[in-house]
């Protein structure tokens, strides 16, 4: 009974693991999942109302931007009209290259509300998010309603925004996250705020003073106790030597075998990718990013003293390549709590 309880234990592990895994294989950044990319859908007035997801980094997601870029920027254009157009990108040529993520509203098979966001330190950036000004401009600011919840809802795609006015509204009314000034250079960087309260702050935007606050998800922790149990789980699981030799027993193709200190140091490094690249998660709290530190540190250092197995030193110097990289255009703060 003892025994059965172990392997029963170790079974549930290696599920953790191979879920994990199997997030791992899918690190070259452009694979995007149909089922991703439809969001919240409804009915208004008889008719359906879709949200839609679209990567810049998938080929075919970029395409369909493409093809419909024309009433796209008509709708942002429109959308700002009263604040002078749309300054979050200055030229519709520039929305191909400036883009990473474009969330459409669909009245039926109309587009009628747009939302686009730019990679930008703590994940994607929302830069723009409007609706059109026709007749179906009623059913547009209800999808613009229904995606701002989805931003608020979805922590794994983690889109901030930096807002005033209407969309400010809607964002407090369905129970964003409001950071504080304080916390803002989080998220902006080297930017120069003023602030005005203890939410606000006017900066630059195309040299016009603007007051803006911040909105997040509701709990950003929630992505940070996210990574913190992948790598825990990856961790405990790889260090557990008993677990690794019974796991050994149990898989025919021995695939969990024990695992070397250099594959587990890719292993981890491997995880961050993850986040930064399916993810988009580009801030890291401090005492996470000193693992990144220090298992790309290893593993360089085991290619130069020559210790890595020649079979393993090119996805190795690779994964060194990654691991700089992600060290290079990541942000790191302090663990602290925003409330």
């Amino acid at each position: 009974m003892e025994k059965e309880n172990i392997t029963t234990t170790a079974n549930k592990e290696l599920l953790q693991a191979q879920s994990l895994m199997e997030r791992l294989d899918r690190l070259d950044g452009k694979s995007v999942l149909t089922e991703e990319r439809v969001g919240e859908t409804g009915t208004y007035q008889g008719h359906t109302i879709q949200i839609r997801t679209y990567f810049m980094d998938n080929h075919e997601d970029k395409k369909f931007i493409k093809a419909n870029l024309d009433t796209i920027w008509e709708i942002l254009q429109e959308g700002y009209s009263k604040l002078g157009g749309f300054k979050g990108i200055q030229y519709k040529s520039e929305l191909m290259k400036k883009v990473s993520l474009v969330k459409l509203g669909f009245y039926d098979d109309e587009i009628v509300a747009v939302m686009v966001c730019n990679d930008y330190l703590g994940g994607h950036k929302a830069v723009g998010l409007t609706c059109t000004r026709n007749q179906n401009h009623e059913p547009g600011v209800l999808l613009v309603e229904m995606i701002i919840k989805e931003n608020i809802e979805k922590w794994y795609d983690y889109i901030w925004a930096e807002i005033s006015g209407r969309i400010e509204d809607i964002y407090q009314k369905e129970g964003g996250f409001n950071v504080k000034v304080k916390y803002a250079n989080v998220y902006l960087g080297n930017i120069k705020i003023q602030p005005q309260d203890d939410y606000h702050y006017t900066r630059l935007i195309q040299g016009v003073p603007e007051t803006k606050t911040i909105y997040g998800i509701k709990d950003i922790n929630k992505i940070v106790d996210a990574m913190k149990d992948d790598l825990d789980t990856l961790k405990n699981f790889l260090k557990d030597k008993e677990k690794q030799f019974l796991l050994e027993d149990t898989i025919p193709n021995n695939y969990y075998r024990k695992q070397t200190p250099l594959e587990i140091a890719k292993i981890v490094v491997d995880s961050f990718a993850d986040y930064k690249y399916n993810y988009f998660y580009n801030e890291f709290p401090s005492d996470l990013f000193d693992e990144l530190k220090k298992n790309v540190a290893f593993i360089e250092g085991e290619i130069n003293a020559g210790h890595c197995p020649q079979e393993l030193l090119k996805n190795m110097k690779e994964c060194v390549r990654i691991g700089k990289d992600i060290i290079k255009t990541s942000s790191e703060f302090k663990p602290f709590k925003l409330s």
